[in-house]
C-alpha cells in the first residue's frame, strides 16, 4: 500500500543516512501528491551543520533533486495531483545529478553545480525537511536507497513496476514499502526503520509494483 501524509504534522525520519557515506547514490520512490504548487520536501538527506542537502522537492508542478535552486536537476515533464508518479534521483558525483520522472529518460533533468556530500549532523527524511517543515501533502510508496548510480534501464524498469528488492540488490541499502501497517516503518532490506511522526495512516491507493522476488509477499502489493 502506501502512507498518506497530511502536509501539516506527519512525516518519517531517522538520524543518519543509512550508511551511505559518499557518492554515488540513487533514491527512488512513488508519490501521489495532493498539492503540487506549494514548496514541499518529499524526501531528503540533510547535513544540518554544513547546510548541505540531497533533497527531492515538489514545487510548481515539478520534481526537483538537489541542494538549492541553482543546483537542482529538474525534469522537463510535469507532475500533477491525483496520480502516481515514479521519481528517480541519481547523484553520480558532486557535479553530476539527474532526476527522472516516470522513467522518461529523454526528459530527465540534470545539474553539474558542485555539491559536497553530507558529513555531519545527518538526517534521512520522508515528507518533510530535517526540522519537520515544508511537509509533503499526499501519498508515498516504495521508497528505496542505493549506494550506486542506477542505469537508464534500471530506472525505466522501476518506473514500469519492478520491485526495488530485485534491482541492483548488492547495492540496495534500504527499502521502505510504506505499507502503512507497522510503526516504526520497517526497512525490508536492512534495519534502517523510520520513526513516524504524527501517525500518518495507510494510503487509499498504491502504484502497480511487483511483489518481492522469491514470492516473499510481506505486504499487499498489486
Amino acid at each position: 500500500m502506501s502512507r498518506d501524509f497530511n502536509g501539516t504534522t506527519q512525516y518519517a525520519s531517522r538520524s543518519d543516512t543509512c550508511s551511505v557515506s559518499d557518492y554515488p547514490a540513487t533514491f527512488c520512490l512513488w508519490v501521489r501528491p495532493d498539492d503540487v504548487t506549494t514548496f514541499q520536501v518529499a524526501a531528503g538527506l540533510f547535513d544540518v551543520t554544513n547546510n548541505r542537502r540531497q533533497i527531492l522537492i515538489i514545487f510548481s508542478s515539478t520534481a526537483r533533486w538537489g541542494n538549492q535552486a541553482d543546483e537542482e536537476a529538474v525534469p522537463s515533464n510535469s507532475i500533477s495531483t491525483g496520480s502516481w508518479f515514479h521519481i528517480a534521483c541519481i547523484s553520480t558525483s558532486a557535479t553530476d545529478r539527474t532526476c527522472v520522472l516516470n522513467g522518461d529518460w529523454a526528459n530527465r533533468g540534470t545539474n553539474t553545480v558542485s555539491v559536497p556530500w553530507l558529513t555531519a549532523d545527518e538526517w534521512m527524511m520522508l515528507a518533510a525537511d530535517y526540522s519537520g517543515g515544508n511537509l509533503f501533502n499526499g501519498q508515498i510508496a516504495h521508497a528505496a536507497w542505493w549506494n550506486t548510480n542506477l542505469s537508464q534501464a534500471q530506472v525505466e524498469g522501476l518506473a514500469a513496476g519492478d520491485n526495488p528488492l530485485a534491482v541492483q540488490a548488492t547495492n540496495l541499502v534500504a527499502y521502505w514499502p510504506l505499507a502503512g501497517t507497522t510503526s516504526p516503518e520497517p526497512d525490508d532490506k536492512n534495519s534502517y526503520d523510520l520513526t513516524l511522526t504524527g501517525s500518518p495512516p495507510q494510503g487509499g491507493s498504491d502504484p502497480t509494483v511487483d511483489g518481492p522476488p522469491g514470492g516473499a509477499d510481506l505486504y499487499a502489493f498489486q
